[in-house]
C-alpha cells in the first residue's frame, strides 16, 4: 500500500510525540521527531568559518536554532511540493554534483607531494607580484547602464570619475559609485603586469562602468609568511592540475555526444 503524501509528513510529528528521551550522544535536538546530529552542527559551523578561530559554546546554540529553522522550513517546502518542480530538481543535481567533485579534489590534494625549497624559491622569484611587488590597490568604481554611452559618447574621454559623474546627473543617467580594494597577490601575472602600467587618476572604461586608481600602498611580508604563501599556490596548483589530468583521462574513456552547436569550440 502507498502512504498518500500528507502521511508522510505527519509520520515525524507522530514519531516525536510517542518518544519522551531527550536528545543526548550524537543528538544534539530534535525537531518532530527528526535529529539534528553533532555531525550537522560541526558542518554548519564549518560552513560559517574557521573553527578553530570560534568560541563553540558562544555559538553553537544559534547555529542549532538555525538548523531547527532550515528542518522545519523544509518540511513546509515539501508540503507545498517545491521539491517536485524542475528548477529545484536541476539545482539539487548541480550542487550534489559540485559537491562530490570538491570531495574527489580534496582526496587528490591528499596524494601530492609537498613542493620542496627550491621549487618555492622559484615561485617567489618568477611571481614578483605576489611577493616582492605585492600591493594593494585602492580603486574607485563608477556602475552605470552601458547604453549611457550612446547618450553621452563623450563619456570615456572624460579626464576624471567626478567629471563623469557630475556629466552623467545632467544626463539624468543613474549610477552607483564605490571604492573597492586590490590585492596584487589575487591576480595572474598578466593581469598584474597590465595594473603596474595603470595610472594614478586615470580612469579605465571595463564593461559597464569607468575605474581610477586612487592608491597603491606596498603590502610588507616577511620571507616566513612569503613562503607559506608560496607553498600553499603551489599546493593549489599541483591539485588543480591533478583534477585536470583526471578529468582528461575520464573523457578519453568515456562515450559522450553532442546535440549539434553544443560541442565545444576547441573540440570541433
Amino acid at each position: 500500500m502507498v502512504m498518500p503524501r500528507n502521511c508522510w509528513l505527519l509520520l515525524p510529528v507522530l514519531l516525536g510525540a510517542c518518544s519522551d528521551e531527550a536528545p543526548e550522544g550524537q543528538v544534539v535536538a530534535r525537531v518532530n521527531g527528526v535529529d539534528v546530529t553533532r555531525r550537522e552542527l560541526m558542518t554548519e559551523l564549518r560552513a560559517q568559518g574557521d573553527i578553530a578561530a570560534t568560541d563553540l559554546k558562544a555559538v553553537q546554540g544559534a547555529t542549532v536554532q538555525r538548523l531547527i529553522d532550515r528542518k522545519l522550513l523544509v518540511a513546509a517546502a515539501r508540503e507545498a511540493l517545491v521539491d517536485r518542480s524542475p528548477d529545484y530538481q536541476a539545482e539539487r543535481r548541480r550542487m550534489e554534483e559540485m559537491l562530490l567533485a570538491s570531495q574527489l579534489s580534496g582526496r587528490l590534494a591528499g596524494r601530492i607531494a609537498e613542493p620542496d625549497a627550491a621549487a618555492i624559491d622559484h615561485y617567489i622569484v618568477t611571481n614578483p607580484h605576489m611577493f616582492a611587488q605585492r600591493q594593494n590597490l585602492l580603486i574607485e568604481r563608477l556602475d552605470f547602464d552601458p547604453r549611457a554611452i550612446e547618450v553621452v559618447p563623450q563619456l570615456g574621454k572624460l579626464p576624471s570619475l567626478d567629471t563623469m559623474a557630475a556629466v552623467l546627473s545632467r544626463a539624468g543617467i543613474a549610477f552607483h559609485r564605490q571604492e573597492m580594494t586590490l590585492d596584487t597577490r589575487m591576480v595572474s601575472s598578466a593581469r598584474a603586469q597590465q595594473l603596474s602600467q595603470w595610472l594614478v587618476g586615470r580612469p579605465v572604461m571595463i564593461g559597464g562602468g569607468v575605474q581610477t586608481l586612487v592608491a597603491r600602498r606596498i603590502l610588507p611580508g616577511n620571507a616566513g609568511e612569503q613562503r607559506r604563501a608560496a607553498r600553499d599556490a603551489l599546493l593549489r596548483q599541483a591539485q588543480a592540475e591533478a583534477l585536470a589530468a583526471l578529468a582528461r583521462r575520464l573523457r578519453r574513456g568515456a562515450m559522450i555526444s553532442y546535440q549539434p552547436g553544443f560541442m565545444p569550440a576547441e573540440m570541433r
